[in-house]
């Protein structure tokens, strides 16, 4: 979405402002200000609804504000760095908000601005003054499009080519030796291979773990070396964020669900009601499930202690406030470090939701199973 491509794209906008800043500096340190926006309550206290119509208003404020700043700095090279910031399909122009799903959108608006950002991109990659860094992200957004197209073919049933996929990030990572980018493309194809065709995992792993990319040959590694862990029964302990002990050892003969999520992650936060609804039925039955939060506190190395309690503080206050009003009964990790979550290296995601079914004796039964899916997995599992 616009915002998120905002915050990306506009880290250096204010780099080469001077001293005693002109009028341009001005305007372009104002736009980035208006990039940093939030909503007057935390994202984990609003609704559906209220989250969608702040960032629907938010990103039409930062449109109009992009193109007057283009408009009145036509030469200013850090144009190009709000031109990459927008983004097609945000904001989304909507005029009925009835059903936040199926919205309804002023189609002939969202139509001129997919083709007004048409127009500016191509009119950035004919340009002489856009620094490397947007050409660079120019690159990843053009490499990453594939994988975006086969996560949306996989959703509606169609083939996916995963050979095309893995020809495209060897080059990529060939070409970006050093880049972090990548990243979510491996953790895309990884995904897809376990999902299309699972057998096929520990090869492409091994393939991956020998990539000239270090990001991409590390995640290769800790995959394989995820797979050699789940060949025996997962052990797991730990002291849960409402005091729990959870010792996966002391939990043999029932089936466990992990749950790898966050309350910032939106396909996390609706399959919440699927796990719900699953526990209550099987719980009695013998059905535990554990929550692994990548909630984020933004930790920094340099952060003094106090100021680390402090954000973890905030961090834990805000889960707990999202789990007591959902009244979620499972037992919960946190330690505030996001993907860099303690549990979560260990198990090599590839993105989040991940659950984790295992059987009765600790033994990773599925990674894939979802909805439906998910729940005919319990109960076969269950059976005597």
């Amino acid at each position: 979405m616009l915002l998120v491509a905002m915050g990306l794209a506009l880290g250096l906008l204010l780099s080469s402002a001077a001293a005693d800043p002109s009028e341009a500096d001005q305007d372009f340190a104002a736009f980035r200000t208006a990039t940093m926006d939030s909503p007057e309550k935390a994202w984990t206290e609003m609704s559906e609804t209220e989250l969608a119509q702040w960032m629907e208003t938010q990103n039409l404020k930062l449109r109009l504000l992009g193109l007057k700043l283009i408009e009145k700095h036509p030469n200013d090279p850090r144009r190009w760095e709000v031109v990459d910031s927008f983004t097609p399909d945000s904001p989304r122009f909507i005029i009925d908000w009835r059903n936040v799903t199926n919205a309804l959108a002023d189609e002939a608006a969202a139509e001129a601005w997919k083709r007004k950002v048409t127009e500016l991109k191509d009119a950035m990659t004919k340009a002489s003054d856009v620094r490397s860094e947007i050409r660079n992200r120019e690159a990843v957004s053009a490499a990453w499009k594939p994988f975006q197209e086969a996560m949306e073919k996989q959703a509606r049933g169609a083939a996916v080519d995963l050979s095309a996929l893995r020809k495209g990030l060897q080059e990529f990572s060939e070409k970006f030796p050093s880049s972090q980018a990548n990243l979510s493309m491996v953790a895309t194809y990884s995904a897809l291979v376990e999902s299309i065709e699972p057998s096929r995992l520990a090869t492409e792993c091994e393939f991956l773990s020998k990539s000239s990319n270090t990001h991409v040959s590390n995640f290769g590694k800790r995959k394989l070396a995820f797979l050699e862990k789940i060949k025996k029964p997962i052990e797991m302990r730990f002291t849960a964020l409402d005091g729990r002990t959870v010792d996966l050892s002391k939990l043999r003969g029932k089936v466990v669900l992990l749950d790898f999520w966050a309350t910032w992650c939106g396909p996390c936060v609706q399959e919440l009601p699927t796990l719900e609804k699953i526990y209550k039925a099987y719980h009695d039955k013998g059905l535990e499930v554990i929550g692994i939060s990548l909630e984020m506190a933004g930790l920094d190395p340099s952060d003094a202690p106090e100021l680390s309690a402090s954000k973890l503080g905030k961090a834990r206050k805000q889960l707990a406030g999202f789990i007591s009003r959902r009244a979620m009964p499972w037992p919960q990790y946190f330690d505030g470090k996001g993907w860099d979550n303690d549990i979560a290296q260990d198990y090599a995601l590839s993105g989040i939701p991940a659950l984790f079914l295992l059987d009765k004796d600790g033994r990773v039964a599925t990674t894939t199973a979802h909805g439906t899916a998910l729940e005919k997995e319990v109960e076969r599992l269950l059976q005597p």
